[in-house]
């Protein structure tokens, strides 16, 4: 599959034994990316809650924002089934 060069290289890189640490250090790295992505997601919503209350009025505002989290949940759950 690769070839002998690359064997090397690889077999030098990562000794035996060390393959876990690799995939640990990957899948911390993986975690992370995907935090910051969700954190992204949860201020963008937010920034998006405080336009609509700014745009709607303090009144009308709390309903507008209940109707777009239901949306966005129903919307979430379809991708879900």
């Amino acid at each position: 599959m690769f070839s002998e060069q690359a064997q090397i290289y690889i077999s030098y890189s990562y000794p035996s034994g060390h393959e876990r640490r690799v995939k640990s250090r990957f899948y911390t790295f993986a975690m992370t990316l995907l935090a910051c992505h969700r954190s992204n997601l949860f201020v963008q919503n937010k920034n998006k809650e405080r336009e609509t209350r700014e745009n709607a009025g303090w009144d009308n505002a709390d309903a507008a924002i209940q109707d777009d989290r239901k949306a966005h949940s129903a919307k979430a759950n379809l991708g879900r089934a």
